[in-house]
């Protein structure tokens, strides 16, 4: 009998804390685009929100300018955050602060915030993302 109550205890311990599954739902491409006239502005630019019942994995990020006189792509030093996540950072001509992926965001409403620290132009990003189902 002391066996049977230890397997339930042990059994409705593991039920109790655990944490759910994820299952796949879709792949979501994202982009963003805003023209800076300025050098030194952040401006958000919209908002995603993730639905409740589904987290999003943000597998990667890229982010560049392009100068009115070329309309050519050039990484800028620039960044893009979504609320306090730091998605993608890069100075001129090389990478910026490294970004550890994948980042995980979990239900809520984030801001999309872009940042230019030198020449304005257009500014153009773009994420890659996988949204799964919490299964209970």
């Amino acid at each position: 009998m002391r066996l049977f109550f230890i397997v339930l205890f042990i059994a409705f311990s593991t039920w109790s804390f655990s944490q759910g599954n994820l299952q796949f739902n879709q792949v979501i491409n994202m982009s963003y685009n805003y023209n800076f006239l300025n050098t030194g502005q952040k401006q958000t630019v919209g908002s995603v929100t993730v639905p409740v019942g589904k987290v999003w994995k943000i597998e990667s990020g890229s982010i560049h300018g392009e100068y009115s006189a070329n309309n050519s792509p050039y990484p800028l030093e620039t960044s893009l955050f979504l609320g306090d996540f730091c998605v993608i950072s890069m100075t001129s001509g090389n990478y910026g602060s490294p970004v550890n992926y994948p980042i995980w965001l979990s239900a809520g409403v984030y801001s999309v915030v872009m940042n230019v620290n030198n020449n304005g132009g257009n500014l153009k990003c773009a994420l890659s993302v996988i949204e799964f189902n919490i299964i209970p």
